[in-house]
């Protein structure tokens, strides 16, 4: 398995942790559907957060626009699925994604083997 496989991995497994603190406990979505909401967030926010605006900015505007990004599609599960989440979940989902990411975005620069190009 690759470097950046295992870390991808390793980004579900914090942003599933993050919205199970949230969704799961918060809201008491079920935890299939906060597992679906945490894969979209990984995939978005790796291909946008991780590969294009952490490439051309720095690890502070990266990891709160993750922390956003994720808000956003939790947001959108709630308005077209039966997930149910309330501002107070999405307020928390954002400050843990963003500092999550943020340390996360330490380690991705550190390791050249998975740099963002």
């Amino acid at each position: 398995m690759s470097k950046t496989s295992r870390t991808l991995i390793l980004k579900f497994i914090l942003t599933f942790l993050a919205m199970i603190a949230t969704l799961f406990y918060i809201d008491a979505n079920p935890l299939g559907w906060v597992f679906v909401v945490a894969l979209f967030g990984t995939v978005v926010n790796y291909l946008i957060g991780d590969l294009i605006i952490l490439s051309f900015s720095n690890n502070l505007i990266a990891s709160v626009g993750n922390g956003l990004m994720a808000a956003v599609i939790a947001f959108v599960f709630d308005l077209v699925t039966v997930v149910n989440i309330t501002f107070t979940s999405l307020v928390f989902l954002v400050i843990i994604i963003a500092a999550v990411e943020y340390l996360f975005h330490q380690y991705l620069l550190a390791v050249e083997e998975v740099l963002p190009e």
